[in-house]
């Protein structure tokens, strides 16, 4: 006999490449689809976009919008550049489609239903790791489009993943329960309870050790409007289709019910500022 064995991998890759779940279900060996057990954690849109783009200042290895300017772009200007060009590219898809985009906010087409609005997203990644171009295939704002990314990973999208073998919980709550949501998690996965009481809220490695740049910590108050009404209809869905999974029971017993990200709590002023500095 041998001892049952579990092999995990993480990367925030495999949520937002448009081949993440096709791939791991063509290599995945068929007889033990079943077994398969992924965890979703879901921080809040903006806070999301933020984090990335302080680590793409802080390792200069990831490529912004707004590449081969002399300077370090602004989170405004990297917000802005990576909305517009973003927006070009959903409008394309909507013309094609005969729908028309919505004035200020291009990733919505008035007409369009759910499932075309998701087409849209997934031309538009397919587009972005097709071209190879870093500064695209790491945009802030896609990233943090949550809702179609998750369809993806089980049926009728894979027809051979059950919504049940996908655990997702908000970031913010394993942060402030750390006891009670990663027990959570090790049930999920048929592993023995933690005693975990505490998790750090902040990275400290942003911005240290050769890296570019310190963090930003405070955004301009009308970019972060900008990008709460950009990320709104976006979330709206994802909660639909969470609680809508999850009265209909085919949610892990271990998820609980998804109520939205709250505000975001990214601190704004009249202008960007590094705590750190």
């Amino acid at each position: 006999m041998f001892e049952a064995r579990r092999f995990i991998d993480a990367t925030p890759d495999y949520l937002s490449a448009p081949m993440g779940a096709a791939r791991v279900v063509e290599m995945w060996p068929e007889r033990l689809l079943p077994e398969l057990k992924i965890l979703i954690m879901l921080r809040e849109p903006l806070s999301r976009a933020l984090s990335q783009f302080n680590m793409a200042r802080g390792s200069g290895s990831v490529k912004f919008c707004l590449d081969g300017q002399e300077e370090l772009p602004t989170f405004k200007e990297e917000a802005e550049c990576d909305k517009a060009r973003m927006e070009g590219c959903f409008k394309k898809y909507f013309a094609s489609q005969n729908l028309i985009a919505q004035e200020g906010n291009a990733s919505h087409a008035d007409s369009a239903s759910v499932d075309a609005k998701y087409a849209a997203y997934h031309s538009c990644m397919d587009n972005v790791y097709e071209s190879n171009d870093r500064t695209i295939r790491y945009s802030m704002l896609m990233r943090s489009m949550y809702s179609p990314q998750i369809k993806s990973w089980h049926a009728p999208k894979q027809p051979k993943l059950k919504r049940s073998q996908l655990l997702i919980i908000p970031f913010k709550d394993v942060v402030e329960q750390p006891t009670v949501m990663l027990n959570k998690v090790s049930q999920f996965y048929g592993l023995g309870p933690t005693s975990f009481e505490e998790l750090p809220v902040e990275n400290d490695k942003a911005g240290l050790e050769g890296g570019k740049a310190m963090p930003i910590d405070k955004i301009g108050c009308p970019t972060k409007k900008l990008l709460a009404d950009f990320f709104h209809p976006w979330t709206m869905q994802l909660i639909s289709e969470m609680q809508a999974s999850f009265d209909a029971k085919e949610t892990p017993i271990q998820e609980p019910r998804f109520e939205g990200f709250g505000e975001s709590s990214v601190p704004c002023g009249d202008m960007e500022m590094s705590f750190s500095s």
